[in-house]
């Protein structure tokens, strides 16, 4: 009994340490107390961002590499802070530690959805071990620490933010945001396939030289992900996706499990992304905020109006004619929001290879439905498609390739209207109309549209 009793004290005593060091280690948080001695040993934590490398790549805050999601807001900033950092410090290398990161998406999971034991006790270990290490690696003459806006920072026309976007439609919903405050460069240029794009040292360096990072998400940039994930350490890193309800991602067989990336083919879902770069550029940049706020509402009423464009003039192809058959399944949301069935000789990601089974299988769905034209994509090789038309024409069918080329992973040449993403779209809108035997004006929305093919 003696026994008995000693060894249920002695399990008391360890659970109300454990519990007093979980106490002083979150009340710590929560009050500014860590990140006052941590600026002591010379690390500034503005916030930090892990990127889940699973269902899909996003930027996501308080996210643990088990999957545990603990991160905590103060003081009316809505900002989170990692409570434990485990396989991220150090416990593992981070290719490792990659592979460790959830599968499923939890950008929606909210701290105070968990019960505070499921919230904090599994980042305690985790914690502990990274203030060590954390502590070690100061001590070390360690000299990277995370990015800071400087309070006495001057952001004007003549003193612009730096931003780096991966791609041109990110790029341009910055710079309609950002106006004369920012100064964005954009990764992947004119025709440039994002799917496939590898940053180079030049892109790093321009990275490096910015004060924040927007890249689109839902795992378009896959092979850039590792110099995401390491600029993430340093300054802010943001998919501008990471905020779309999840019942507007498609979700395609053959993409393993993972969301379609091309939400920019659907306006309206896409301008759900001007918030979340009004909201980052607010944060970093406070002084800014009647600018950015003013803008983000003046350019989503343009695309209100190109959307609402996309509605009138697609709804004019007729019934027997709404098959768009493309390079590759890049025109998944534009279909489901203008009406449109849609098929790909690729998959979602042009890494895959159509096989000669599906394009014969095209060919037939092709002549079955006397499909009049097909549609090539400027980023993406027309071999597959010009492969169909011959096999139509093998069985008696003429169809035609469209007299110009979608725009699907990148816009037009830069400095045209083409090369925004509302003369991009409207591009896209009226040419598909067009060639499918809809009405629609053929400068477009806005009477920019280039007419020669």
């Amino acid at each position: 009994m003696t026994s008995g009793t000693g060894e249920v004290a002695s399990r008391s005593r360890a659970n109300h340490l454990f519990s007093l060091r979980c106490s002083i280690h979150f009340v710590a948080i929560r009050s500014g107390l860590w990140l006052r001695i941590a600026v002591g040993f010379g690390w500034r934590w503005r916030r930090m961002r892990i990127f889940p490398l699973g269902k899909p790549l996003q930027a996501t805050r308080g996210q643990l590499s088990d999957g545990v999601s603990c991160g905590w807001s103060w003081s009316g900033g809505g900002k989170q802070v990692l409570t434990g950092l485990g396989c991220q410090v150090g416990f593992k290398k981070l290719a490792e530690a990659k592979k460790s990161f959830p599968r499923r998406n939890q950008r929606h999971m909210k701290p105070s959805c968990l019960s505070p034991a499921k919230r904090f006790l599994p980042a305690v270990p985790l914690a502990l071990v990274a203030v060590l290490l954390l502590c070690l690696a100061v001590g070390c003459g360690s000299s990277s620490s995370p990015a800071v806006s400087s309070p006495d920072r001057v952001v004007d026309a003549e003193n612009p933010l730096q931003v780096t976007a991966t791609v041109a439609m990110v790029a341009d919903l910055v710079r309609n945001v950002g106006g004369e405050r920012t100064e964005v460069n954009q990764l992947c240029g004119s025709g440039v396939d994002p799917h496939l794009y590898k940053v180079t040292r030049d892109d790093v360096l321009a990275m490096r030289s910015s004060d924040m990072v927007f890249y689109s998400g839902l795992m378009l940039e896959g092979k850039m992900a590792d110099a995401l994930v390491k600029e993430a350490r340093k300054r802010p890193v943001i998919a501008v996706t990471e905020n779309v309800p999840e019942e507007l991602l498609l979700e395609p067989d053959d993409f393993a499990g993972h969301y379609d990336p091309h939400l920019w083919m659907d306006v309206s879902a896409w301008s759900q992304c001007v918030d979340v770069i009004a909201d980052e550029l607010c944060e970093f940049d406070p002084e800014g905020e009647s600018i950015y706020r003013r803008n983000a509402e003046s350019y989503k009423r343009q695309l209100s109006a190109l959307h609402q464009y996309g509605q009138a003039s697609l709804a004019t192809i007729p019934k027997t004619s709404r098959l768009m058959v493309t390079s590759h399944d890049a025109f998944n949301y534009f279909g489901r929001a203008y009406g449109l069935e849609v098929t790909g000789v690729q998959g979602v990601s042009t890494e895959s290879e159509a096989g000669l089974q599906w394009i014969n299988q095209l060919v037939s769905m092709i002549v079955d439905r006397d499909v009049k034209a097909v549609f090539v994509e400027s980023s993406v090789a027309s071999d597959n498609v010009e492969a169909l038309v011959e096999g139509a024409r093998a069985k008696g069918h003429e169809v035609k390739i469209a007299d110009k080329e979608l725009f699907s992973d990148a816009m037009g040449a830069p400095g045209t209207y083409e090369g925004t993403y509302i003369g991009m779209l409207d591009h896209n809108i009226t040419v598909v109309t067009r060639a499918l035997g809809g009405q629609a004006n053929q400068a477009g929305l806005n009477g920019q549209l280039q007419t020669k093919p």
